[in-house]
């Protein structure tokens, strides 16, 4: 919510800060823009350290599941970690659960970074969960993969 202050008679909103980058309320809707036209229902709200959302993510030819995202940054969103309901089996899973969708070093064009919003990050979800059911169903992963140290862990 902005800061409200009187002047003159006048109520004056300013930018206001509640822990992150979720308190710019221009950073926000830059992060969400086409969120509630793509992923209805989605729902978001302040968890302290980071700014979390809940939402159902469709995989194609596979049942729909339910994904949270902490997305972490001061001023502007700057990373986030993304989970999964159901089965965890994977080889692109973090020892916490949360998906390994992307290499870190890898260049720009191949992982999602914060300027992408909010909805970029949930179809490439959408697109990992479907790799993984794939994986879990016939044995191969369907899509590019970077090295990992042990199988399911980055």
């Amino acid at each position: 919510m902005p800061d409200r202050r009187s002047r003159r008679g006048r109520t004056v909103y300013q930018k206001g800060r509640a822990g992150g980058w979720w308190g710019n309320q221009r950073a926000k809707l830059i992060f969400e823009k086409g969120m509630n036209a793509q992923y209805p229902g989605t729902a978001g709200r302040s968890a302290g350290a980071y700014y979390e959302y809940q939402t159902r993510v469709p995989v194609h030819g596979y049942a729909p599941r339910a994904v949270r995202i902490e997305v972490y940054g001061d001023f502007e969103p700057r990373d986030a970690t993304v989970f999964a309901d159901g089965p965890t089996q994977s080889p692109h899973r973090y020892s916490n659960g949360a998906l390994c969708m992307w290499y870190p070093q890898d260049p720009l064009g191949r992982r999602w970074i914060p300027r992408q919003g909010l909805v970029a990050l949930l179809d490439l979800t959408g697109l990992h969960l479907f790799r993984e059911a794939y994986w879990r169903e016939l044995g191969e992963w369907p899509g590019d993969e970077a090295p990992h140290l042990q199988r399911g862990r980055e």
